[in-house]
């Protein structure tokens, strides 16, 4: 879901706000308030294409983003309307903190298995090329598993 048509100028704050509280590592029961009273953030894209989900992984928050998958909310299929990517690309292209990788894309599979056969739209890779190109090895290791 990107920001933009058809949603309100504080819809649009209020998520780029959310998505800079979790990148700079702000107090994560702010955060979780947020998500409960206003729970279409942790889909939407901010306007340089940020996710929720991907920004808490990319900070190492393990909490955040276990709370993110447990969310009602949370929309594991949906696709990036930038570049046609999904959660578990861009989980496979984490090189900081991939047994936190591993968990979100474990967490997604067992919720939507057929999610592992999706293909970006931009440039046709799967998620497996992604672990490749960024040299991913055990997240790599996991997917064939």
């Amino acid at each position: 879901m990107r920001m933009g048509l058809g949603y309100s100028k504080f819809e649009i704050e209020l998520t780029e706000d959310f998505i800079r509280s979790i990148r700079n590592n702000e107090d994560n029961e702010e955060v979780l308030q947020v998500m409960r009273h206003h729970p279409f953030v942790v889909n939407a894209l901010t306007s340089s294409g940020e996710l929720a989900l991907c920004v808490a992984l990319e900070a190492g928050n393990s909490h955040l983003v276990r709370e993110i998958l447990k969310c009602d909310s949370f929309r594991p299929e949906i696709k990036s309307e930038l570049d046609g990517s999904t959660y578990i690309m861009r989980a496979c292209q984490c090189t900081l903190h991939p047994a936190l990788a591993v968990e979100i894309v474990s967490v997604i599979l067992a919720k939507k298995p057929k999610l592992l056969k999706e293909v970006c739209s931009e440039n046709g890779w799967t998620a497996l090329h992604y672990c490749a190109a960024h040299d991913v090895a055990d997240m790599a290791e996991f997917l064939l598993s």
